[in-house]
């Protein structure tokens, strides 16, 4: 039987690689002890074992690798490449242009509140002096 090796265990996966003829891409070729266990005289056969268990313990190892990604432990911090400095720094100039920014406009928007509030008493104050100058307008209309 091919689709299992004559560990018992199951084929490895295709390789996430678009090319077929890359390495790791196909699964073993499973030649040559059938599953079921050769008759076999004694002292082979301890030794068989043991070549077996120790191939299984290696290919199960192998085969967290593959399902993991990981093949080799990989330092905590990695360097960065040499794009990411660059990145960074200009990603900072970005948000300090914008925090100036926010501060110019903050400032600016509290000013024209002040002239808001300033012009408001102002017209306030002009409503209040029309008002009094229509009121002796029509005084004056009345004495007539």
């Amino acid at each position: 039987m091919e689709a299992q090796s004559q560990f018992g265990l199951p084929p490895t996966p295709p390789s996430s690689l678009p090319s077929d003829d890359s390495e790791g891409n196909l699964s073993p070729d499973h030649h040559g002890a059938p599953m079921s266990p050769q008759t076999t005289p004694v002292s082979q056969t301890s030794t068989r074992r043991s070549a077996i268990a120790a191939a299984a313990t290696t290919a199960a190892a192998n085969s967290s690798k593959i399902y993991s990604g990981v093949s080799t432990r990989q330092p905590i911090h990695t360097p960065l490449i040499s794009n990411q400095p660059e990145s960074r720094r200009k990603k900072k100039e970005y948000m300090d242009q914008l925090e100036r920014r926010v501060e110019i406009l903050v400032s600016e928007n509290s000013d024209y509140r002040k002239r808001i509030e300033t012009l408001e008493g102002s017209n306030a104050n002009l409503l209040n002096q029309l008002a009094k100058l229509q009121a002796q307008i029509n005084r004056q209309n009345q004495k007539k």
